[in-house]
C-alpha cells in the first residue's frame, strides 16, 4: 500500500478498557476513526511462579478460547475454540518459517530437523514462563488469521462500523496453555496495535470503495463417540446440525480423548495434549451430505489416505514420521527416530475434506476397532470427543452507509 509511505496512516497501540485475568478482555476502537484490517495482538500469554513452556503446539495462543469482532451488539466475526484451530493452523507453514518465524512469534514447537543420529529433533528450545510478567513470552497473532473477515476488506469504515470493540475470552484449563497444571497460571494484559487513518480525504476515499465483501467463517461443533470394547469394531453414525442451512466449504475432523486425565502425566501435559488428533486403530470416516455418500466406497479406510486428503482440503503442512500412525516401532525405536517419538506417535491423525455444498443434513460414519495390546490402549479405547471445524460462507451486504453481515 502506497499510501504507508506518506502521512496517511497512523499506528497506534491501543489497551483494553476492561481485563480480567483469566476471565475477559475487551476493547473499544475510536468512533471517528478508520482502521485498516491488519489488526495485530500482542503481549498475549501467561506468568505462572514454576517454570513450564507453552503447549508444544499452540504455544502462547492456547490462552484464546474464544474471540469476537463486534460493531455495538453486532458480530460481525468470531472464533469459538480458537486455540484449537490456532494449533492446526500452527502446522499449515512450511517447516523453515515454523522454525524461523512462528516458533519465536509464539513459543511453540513446531518446526523441526534432522540431526546426525538421523533422528528428527526441534532445534530451538522453547522459552520457559515465569511469574514476572516482563520475564515471561509472550506471543503475537494477526487478528487475520483467526478473524477472516478482516482478510475480506481493505479496511473498517468508522461511518459503517462506529462502534468497533474486539472481545477475548480466555481459556481457564492449564493443562490446555501450559505443559505443567502444578502452579496455576494467570493471563498478561494484551494490547491490540491497528493502523489507523487520519486524513480525511483517504477515509473518503476507502468509505467509496468499500462494497460487499465475502469470506470464510470458521464455525464449531462437536459429538461423542462411544468407547470401544478390545477386539470388536465400534461403528458411530453422528447427524451434525451447526452447518444447516450454510454453504460448507472445508471441513476439519480433530479426535481428542474425552477424558482430560489421558493428557497429563501426574502434573505434566504429554506430548501435544488436548490440541493432537489421534489416530485410531482399523479406522473408517465416510461423509454423507444430502442424502449422499461423497467419498466411494469404506471413505478414508487407511491412514494414509486421510493424510492425503488432509493434503488436498489444506495444503502442505509441517508433521514428523508417525504423526498419523497408531506405531512405526517399538517404543525404542520411536524415540530413537522422534524426539519424544514414543508419546507423539499418532497425535496428529487430523481428518479435512472439501464438501463444497450447501447443508440440509451432515451425517459422519466413524468406524474404529478396540485394542487390547497396544502401548496406549486409552487412545483407542476410550470415549472421544470430536471437534469439527467448518468454513462456511459468508458476506457483508452494503446498503448505503450501513451493513448487514448474512450467511451466503
Amino acid at each position: 500500500m502506497s499510501f504507508y509511505s506518506s502521512q496517511d496512516i497512523k499506528t497506534s497501540i491501543i489497551d483494553p478498557v476492561y481485563d480480567r485475568t483469566n476471565f475477559k478482555t475487551l476493547f473499544k476502537l475510536d468512533s471517528n476513526t478508520t482502521y485498516l484490517s491488519n489488526m495485530r495482538l500482542l503481549n498475549v500469554g501467561v506468568k505462572v511462579a514454576n517454570t513450564p513452556t507453552y503447549n508444544r503446539l499452540v504455544g502462547a495462543l492456547g490462552v484464546i478460547k474464544r474471540i469476537r469482532l463486534m460493531d455495538g451488539k453486532t458480530e460481525l466475526c468470531s472464533l469459538r475454540e480458537a486455540n484449537r484451530w490456532l494449533a492446526f493452523n500452527a502446522l499449515r507453514h512450511t517447516n523453515s518459517d515454523n522454525e524461523c518465524i512462528y516458533q519465536p512469534l509464539i513459543h511453540n514447537a513446531v518446526g523441526s530437523f534432522v540431526d546426525d543420529t538421523q533422528k528428527v529433533a526441534t532445534r530451538i528450545t522453547q522459552r520457559q514462563i515465569h511469574h514476572l510478567e516482563a520475564d515471561t513470552p509472550k506471543g503475537y497473532v494477526d487478528l487475520r488469521s483467526v478473524l477472516p473477515m478482516l482478510n475480506a476488506v481493505q479496511s473498517l469504515p468508522s461511518e459503517m462500523f462506529p462502534n468497533l470493540q474486539l472481545e477475548i475470552e480466555y481459556e481457564t484449563d492449564d493443562a490446555k496453555r501450559i505443559s505443567s497444571t502444578a502452579t496455576a497460571a494467570t493471563t498478561v494484559q494484551p494490547i491490540l496495535v491497528v493502523d489507523m487513518v487520519v486524513t480525511d480525504k483517504v477515509q473518503r476515499t476507502m468509505l467509496s470503495n468499500f462494497k460487499t465483501a465475502s469470506w470464510q467463517e470458521v464455525e464449531h461443533d462437536e459429538f461423542l463417540i462411544g468407547a470401544a470394547t478390545a477386539g470388536a469394531a465400534k461403528s458411530t453414525s453422528q447427524r451434525i446440525n451447526g452447518f444447516n442451512n450454510k454453504f460448507l466449504t472445508n471441513l476439519l475432523m480433530i479426535k481428542t480423548n474425552a477424558s482430560r486425565a489421558q493428557y497429563l502425566n501426574g502434573n505434566d501435559v504429554v506430548a501435544d495434549g488436548e490440541y493432537g488428533s489421534l489416530a485410531q486403530h482399523s479406522e473408517k470416516i465416510s461423509f454423507r451430505v444430502n442424502g449422499k455418500n461423497i467419498l466411494p466406497g469404506a471413505g478414508l479406510d487407511r491412514p494414509n489416505k486421510q493424510l492425503a486428503m488432509l493434503n488436498d482440503t489444506y495444503g502442505k503442512m509441517t508433521t514428523y514420521p508417525a504423526s498419523n500412525l497408531l506405531s512405526l516401532g517399538d517404543t525404542a525405536v520411536m524415540n530413537a527416530r522422534v524426539d519424544d517419538g514414543s508419546n507423539r506417535r499418532g497425535k496428529e491423525a487430523f481428518t479435512g475434506i472439501f464438501i463444497g455444498d450447501r447443508i440440509f443434513d451432515l451425517q459422519i460414519e466413524h468406524e474404529r476397532t478396540g485394542l487390547n495390546n497396544d502401548a496406549n490402549p486409552t487412545q483407542t479405547n476410550d470415549q472421544l470427543r470430536v471437534h469439527l471445524f467448518g468454513q462456511v460462507q459468508k458476506s457483508i451486504v452494503v446498503k448505503g452507509a450501513a451493513c448487514n453481515v448474512v450467511y451466503n
